[in-house]
């Protein structure tokens, strides 16, 4: 099973949950289908998916990093006082 969007420090928004779902069913319906041509339309489905998962992850990490970044900043005028 496929998970997306769970890690140690917090819940991700959004977390993706239907689209982390709906690439595991591709997934054994790629691994089912018995034609080159169903394969490569389950392949079209997937990457479609995969890239919006992939905007999603790295607006996260921006978030995160401007995040920290502002913290080791704080912590470091801190350190000069």
């Amino acid at each position: 099973m496929i998970t997306y969007g769970s890690n140690t420090v917090g819940n991700w928004e959004p977390r993706m949950k239907a689209e982390s779902q709906e690439l595991a069913r591709l997934l054994q319906e790629y691994e089912r289908s018995p034609t080159k041509r169903g394969e490569q339309a389950v392949e079209v489905k997937l990457n479609a998916i995969y890239r919006k998962m992939l905007v999603v992850h790295k607006e996260h990490l921006k978030k995160a990093k401007s995040g920290l970044t502002t913290f080791i900043e704080k912590t470091l005028k801190e350190l000069a006082d």
